[in-house]
């Protein structure tokens, strides 16, 4: 229903319906911030973490999901973007010279936009970046990139990797998503279905996907909430995997953190959080406050050196 109404409505009531939206949102974070300011200055010894947080909060007036100065380093204006006549699509080049393509509908500064943003979301002091100093994807990875949207995370690592699954169910980013991996099309599978704990038509689980293939060494995981369901259907990968990282998004939900730990630390799972704290404005329930990304990581060749 949601996407029919999308379609019959016209754009620019849409533009306005989505700016009126964010107004609000902005409105209700300014209290939000101030009722998490006196929350967290009326808790006594605070962790190093809150603690920078606060400091953060409290130092600047903007309402923003990641209130970290790192944040002040990304602006849109300094993309540049190109367009590809033959492929109809906008692209900027990445690590070097790999060219990233966006959605055909998309405009020259949504696209900037777009692309600050991700790159903000994957800065090593982010909440939401998958990687960190320690925590990397492995020389002849199989890398599995659920909910992969535009491809930023797997291209990032593309030079690394051996195989790359690219789960993504929007067929405009499918399109793009081709252009951006079309060098590397004999490593690369674009893989058009929602990752689930079902099997059907629009999805697949982990364990029916890699039946027949190699199991992921590493998984990256954004899919709009639904990260509980992918590690319910991956119960095989992750009992039996000799060695796995995953890095899974754990906010957009308020117990995916805690949920999520506990099926991975059932499997022997090794967790750690990703540093700081996303501040979910635009939701009520308080503090607001949520990690951005859970990282697992499973060897068992240590396990048995551990064990002895």
């Amino acid at each position: 229903m949601r996407s029919i109404i999308k379609k019959i409505t016209p754009a620019v009531f849409r533009y306005y319906y989505q700016q009126t939206k964010q107004l609000i949102y902005k409105i209700k974070g300014v209290k939000r911030k101030r009722r998490l300011i006196t929350y967290l200055q009326s808790k006594n010894n605070l962790p190093l973490e809150e603690s920078e947080l606060l400091h953060n909060l409290l130092k600047s007036n903007k309402i923003t999901v990641f209130p970290y100065d790192y944040v002040e380093k990304y602006h849109w204006q300094d993309i540049k973007m190109e367009y590809d006549k033959k492929e109809k699509m906008y692209y900027t080049l990445l690590f070097g010279d790999k060219r990233l393509y966006f959605k055909q509908k998309m405009t020259k500064r949504s696209c900037a936009e777009y692309i600050s943003s991700i790159a903000c979301e994957q800065d090593l002091q982010s909440p939401h970046c998958y990687l960190s100093d320690t925590f990397t994807v492995g020389d002849s990875a199989a890398l599995v990139d659920a909910g992969a949207a535009e491809g930023y995370f797997a291209l990032s690592v593309i030079d690394k990797a051996q195989k790359i699954y690219l789960f993504e169910p929007d067929s405009e980013w499918r399109k793009a998503l081709e252009a951006t991996f079309r060098p590397w099309r004999e490593k690369v599978e674009i893989v058009p279905k929602f990752v689930d704990v079902r099997d059907n038509e629009t999805s697949v689980s982990l364990d029916a996907f890699f039946e027949n293939r190699t199991y992921p060494t590493f998984i990256k995981a954004d899919i709009e909430g639904f990260e509980k369901n992918l590690l319910l259907g991956a119960k095989n990968i992750l009992t039996t995997a000799s060695s796995l990282s995953i890095a899974i998004c754990a906010y957009h939900r308020q117990n995916d953190y805690e949920d999520l730990s506990k099926i991975l630390s059932g499997y022997n799972f090794s967790l750690a959080p990703s540093h700081g704290f996303m501040f979910l404005y635009t939701d009520g329930t308080f503090p607001y406050l949520r990690r951005g990304i859970l990282r697992a990581q499973k060897d068992l060749y240590n396990e048995e050196i551990k064990n002895k």
